[in-house]
């Protein structure tokens, strides 16, 4: 199983996450921090090839646009070399109505003046 995780010290743990407008602006180096200090790790061990990790999950989720429902599953490639690539994309709903995925998806967050 795959999933997102809140960027808080619970780190509470989400099958699915919803792209959503923010006030301002979160950076790679931003979210990378963030998610170092959550998992209780040292910011110092964030290098440019993390942050290149981060700006394409940034990329990936800002493509959508908001109320979009996404997923994460890691891609395996053992030919030629070994690599894991972390996948971010859109996630379907087709068993809901447009009004379950409205009332599910279709969410303001917290400090949101829109």
């Amino acid at each position: 199983m795959h999933y997102f995780v809140s960027l808080s010290s619970e780190r509470i743990p989400s099958e699915f996450g919803v792209v959503k407008k923010i006030e301002g602006y979160i950076t790679a180096e931003d979210l990378a921090k963030l998610d170092y200090e959550s998992r209780k790790q040292d910011v110092s061990l964030i290098t440019d090839k993390v942050l290149i990790d981060y700006e394409k999950f940034l990329q990936k989720i800002n493509a959508q646009p908001e109320h979009t429902p996404m997923a994460v599953t890691w891609l395996e490639k053992r030919f030629p070399n070994n690599t894991k690539e972390l996948r971010v994309h859109k996630k379907f709903f087709s068993g809901m109505s447009k009004a379950e995925k409205k009332s599910i998806f279709e969410f303001t967050i917290r400090g949101d003046s829109q």
